[in-house]
């Protein structure tokens, strides 16, 4: 993100000193600078994992949304878990699988 900040600042700049002159641009320059660092500050943070060494900050929203997705996930495997033990009960019996009865089964 920041690398397309920094590429879009150039371009600024190029069109700056075409248009105004280097006292300006300098003054522009600088300006931007600010805005920059400020706009990092507020919506980026630093993330070594990440290939741009930034991600956004997400802030109480995002939370709100994990959680919401983590609620409907363990209703869904609940339900789903359900169903399977309903269908293990219904279907299957247990067998005790000791090597007795495995030998047993073989040798018949």
């Amino acid at each position: 993100m920041k690398k397309i900040i920094s590429l879009f600042m150039c371009s600024t700049i190029i069109f700056i000193i075409t248009a105004c002159g280097a006292k300006t641009t300098e003054s522009v320059i600088e300006n931007y600078k600010g805005t920059e660092e400020n706009f990092v500050d507020s919506y980026l943070e630093e993330d070594e994992e990440s290939e741009s060494e930034y991600t956004l900050k997400t802030g109480d929203a995002a939370e709100k949304v994990v959680n919401s997705y983590k609620s409907i996930e363990d209703t869904f495997v609940g339900g789903y878990k359900k169903i399977e033990n309903s269908f293990v009960e219904t279907f299957l019996e247990e067998v005790e699988n000791t090597t007795e009865n495995l030998n047993e089964e073989n040798t018949k």
